[in-house]
């Protein structure tokens, strides 16, 4: 059975507005384009111009998933190397959110290759995603790449299914490929504190900001920084942002080995919002 388009998984139903005339659906359509224009030039300078949505709808018609997401990494790579988001630098890196995200669920086998769960005698199956962005200051998000977990199509009952960690490590393999020699920051939410996860950035020469979510990972090390927090009173920040007011805490100086895998690392604790 041939692989089916992942375009497929996020087709979704036809969603018109509805215009009193055709003469306010082209002002509408026009004001639109007219915004976008405006934050493109914000960003480019250099941009005179944008395609009509119509012209960009026939394009994406016919290219292929795979090839957009090339075009993105291409185009990011050629700004950064131009300069372009050196306000996104953090401590002398670009900043890579991973995160991965359950795009559907259905009870009906769409593909042999979808990841499926059975709970009560009922099977669900998914398409779940890990997403790499590149992201900075006031929330800005820059999406580089996609790695879909699947199954292969012969996968028997025995066999163990795909998962976000085994995403990680042929995402990882493609961020490097497409940034051999820029210095990255990986930020990952708390499925990653491992030591392959951490030797794996090691080897890569990226640095890491990875979420400790509870006292079940890496338990010793966790006790070891709250310790060393507790005696540092300097190494706390408390940061308002919007209503929000968060208050985090850190450790520096601690030493992870896993295998020939050596380090100092900072512990970030869970912020405290109000």
């Amino acid at each position: 059975m041939s692989k089916p388009n992942r375009a497929h998984f996020y087709k979704q139903p036809n969603r018109k507005c509805q215009y009193a005339t055709p003469e306010e659906e082209q002002q509408a359509r026009q004001a639109v384009v007219e915004e976008q224009f405006k934050i493109v030039h914000s960003l480019f300078p250099e941009v005179n111009s944008i395609p009509h949505m119509d012209t960009l709808a026939r394009v994406l018609e016919k290219i292929s998933v795979e090839e957009i997401e090339q075009i993105i990494g291409e185009t990011v790579k050629k700004l950064i190397h131009n300069k372009k988001f050196q306000r996104m630098v953090a401590d002398g890196s670009y900043v890579i959110a991973v995160d991965g995200t359950q795009k559907w669920a259905t009870d009906w086998e769409f593909s042999p290759e979808a990841l499926h769960k059975t709970y009560g005698g009922r099977t669900k199956y998914q398409v779940y995603v890990l997403e790499a962005a590149l992201v900075g200051p006031k929330g800005v998000v820059i999406p580089l790449m996609s790695e879909f977990c699947e199954n292969p199509p012969d996968a028997g009952e025995q066999t163990k299914q795909d998962c976000e960690i085994k995403a990680f490590y042929r995402l990882a393999q493609r961020l490097k490929s497409l940034f051999p020699k820029q210095h990255l920051m990986i930020t990952a939410d708390g499925l990653y504190p491992t030591g392959p996860v951490m030797g794996l950035c090691r080897n890569n020469h990226w640095d890491f900001m990875i979420v400790l979510p509870s006292e079940i990972k890496l338990s010793d090390l966790q006790r070891e920084a709250k310790a060393i927090r507790d005696l540092e009173h300097g190494q706390r920040l408390n940061y308002t942002w919007g209503d929000r007011n968060q208050d985090f805490s850190w450790a520096n100086g601690i030493k992870y080995t896993w295998k020939d895998t050596n380090g100092n690392y900072l512990f970030l604790c869970r912020p405290a919002v109000e």
